[in-house]
């Protein structure tokens, strides 16, 4: 039998839901489409954070760094710059805290939780290429190292683009009303570092695989290597301006400033020959310049205003 102060209970939530208090009925009450991306960013970051855990514990086969050392190529920076990805899982860590937990607006949210996730998957992925590549490059055939490298450069691309993705969807529709401190640094500047780094690392890929098909060695030369350099870091400070530009300033100083740090590392390698040397440290300076363009571009624009 229904509880006996059941109808009363109806009658009043009617009696309210009719009152000028609430603008909609109930059931047309507008969902929030961002909710469901809290847990699923929830869950991806803890895959991410434990897919990169068994690879460095060699747990798919040699660790990056053995791997790494085994391919090297003139464009690779020195070991230390490596080190990026440490403020990148961190600060990608706080921006999915803040999305999960609505610090940040749902438009945000909407806008930028697929691309992290399809950009974190391709990551993944490209670990169970990597770690799988022959231990002995010099005995191995090279249809057998192209076979892994070839989509392990693909994925590193997908996961940039992911991340560009991202970028470009903040900038076209968050407003400035959504735009905050806290989702600079959170979300915007992790997005464009991360897509920044992405890019060294897939010009690094391409790199390999170039190694391994003969009509492309000569983009592994000495020149060739340099103009892949500028290619890059030209496309990195490129996306910084324009992608920095509106009301995302962040994504562009996370652009430039991984472009001018993967730059920096090429001078200190000990496999860049000087060629290389001489493009990537021009291209530092003005990777550099085009993340603090962007940055007073900003300020120019609230400044101007009345």
């Amino acid at each position: 039998p229904l509880h006996p102060t059941r109808p009363i209970f109806r009658s009043i939530q009617a009696i309210r839901l009719n009152s000028s208090e609430f603008a909609w009925p109930l059931a047309e009450m507008p969902e929030d489409d961002a909710a469901p991306f809290g847990w699923k960013l929830g869950i991806g970051y803890a895959v991410l954070v434990a897919v990169n855990w068994a690879s460095s514990a060699g747990k798919f086969g040699a660790d990056n760094g053995k791997i790494s050392g085994l391919y090297p190529t003139r464009i690779t920076p020195a070991g230390f710059t490596f080190a990026i990805w440490g403020p990148i899982f961190l600060l990608q860590g706080a921006g999915t805290y803040a999305m999960a937990s609505g610090t940040v607006p749902s438009q945000v949210v909407e806008a930028v939780a697929p691309c992290w996730l399809g950009t974190w998957a391709a990551e993944c992925a490209w670990q169970f290429f990597f770690c799988q590549l022959p231990l002995n490059p010099t005995a191995a055939p090279a249809n057998q190292k192209l076979k892994l490298l070839a989509p392990a450069a693909a994925l590193l691309l997908a996961a940039q683009a992911g991340m560009v993705a991202a970028a470009l969807r903040l900038r076209s529709s968050v407003d400035e009303a959504h735009s905050s401190f806290l989702r600079s640094v959170l979300v915007d500047f992790p997005t464009g570092l991360n897509a920044g780094w992405l890019g060294a690392a897939a010009g690094i890929g391409l790199s390999l695989v170039f190694q391994q098909v003969s009509a492309l060695s000569a983009l592994t030369t000495p020149k060739g290597s340099a103009l892949l350099v500028a290619g890059v870091a030209s496309a990195g400070s490129a996306a910084a301006l324009t992608l920095g530009s509106g009301h995302s300033p962040g994504v562009g100083l996370g652009f430039a400033g991984a472009t001018s740090w993967a730059c920096y590392g090429i001078t200190k390698s000990s496999t860049a020959p000087q060629e290389v040397k001489k493009v990537a440290k021009a291209f530092m300076l003005i990777s550099a310049l085009s993340g603090v363009t962007s940055l007073l571009g900003k300020r120019s624009n609230e400044s101007a205003k009345p």
